[in-house]
C-alpha cells in the first residue's frame, strides 16, 4: 500500500533512519597510538566524524612523545609539499624556535608533554571534587602544538617590531651624531 505514495514511504525511512542515529551506540576499543587505529581512522573517516570518541585511559609521557615526535614530522612534510606545489625549493621551517634544532623542538615537546600531563591532573581533581568528568583527548595535545605555534609568532611579530623600532631610533642618533660632528 506504501508503494502507492512515495512520500509517505520516504518519510518513514527518514524517521527510521533519524532514530537509528538518535539510539544505535557502538562501542571499539583501540590503542590511540599503534598504526592500527591510524589505519581504521584512515579508511573509516565517516565513523569517525559520526562518533563521539572518548579516551578512558591517559596516554603515558612516552607515548605523548612519540605522538609529538610525530606531529613534526608530518608537520616538515607539509612545508616540504607546500614548498614543492609553490616551486620554493626547499623550506626552512621555523615553526616551533627561532633556530629550528632538535633541542629547541626538545625543549618545546618537554614543555607542551608537561603542560598536557598537568592538566590531566587538573581534569582528574576536577573530577573528584566537581564529579564532572572531563576528557583529555590526543587531540588536545596536539592542539597545544598548534596553540604554541600562534604564540611564538604573536610574540616574534612584536619583538620584531621593537627591533625595528629600536633600530630606526639608533639610524636617527647617528644620523644626530654626524650632523653634530659635522658642525664642530
Amino acid at each position: 500500500m506504501l508503494h502507492r505514495w512515495p512520500h509517505v514511504q520516504a518519510g518513514l525511512y527518514d524517521a527510521f533512519l533519524n532514530r537509528v542515529r538518535d539510539n544505535f551506540h557502538l562501542v571499539l576499543q583501540y590503542s590511540p597510538t599503534g598504526l592500527d587505529f591510524r589505519e581504521k581512522i584512515n579508511t573509516h573517516k565517516e565513523l569517525f566524524y559520526l562518533s563521539s570518541v572518548v579516551f578512558t585511559a591517559d596516554l603515558p609521557a612516552s607515548e605523548l612523545e612519540a605522538l609529538g615526535r610525530g606531529f613534526f614530522r608530518l608537520e616538515h612534510e607539509k612545508a616540504v609539499l607546500k614548498s614543492i606545489v609553490d616551486g620554493t625549493g626547499v623550506p626552512k621551517v621555523k615553526q616551533y624556535s627561532v633556530t629550528n634544532d632538535t633541542d629547541s623542538k626538545n625543549r618545546v615537546l618537554r614543555c607542551i608533554s608537561r603542560m598536557f600531563l598537568q592538566a590531566q591532573e587538573l581534569a582528574k581533581s576536577y573530577a573528584r571534587e566537581e564529579a564532572q568528568t572531563l576528557y583529555m583527548a590526543p587531540a588536545m595535545f596536539l592542539r597545544l602544538f598548534t596553540c604554541y605555534r600562534k604564540l611564538l609568532k604573536e610574540r616574534q611579530a612584536v619583538v620584531k617590531d621593537i627591533s625595528s623600532r629600536y633600530e630606526a631610533g639608533l639610524a636617527k642618533i647617528k644620523q644626530t651624531q654626524d650632523a653634530i660632528y659635522r658642525y664642530h
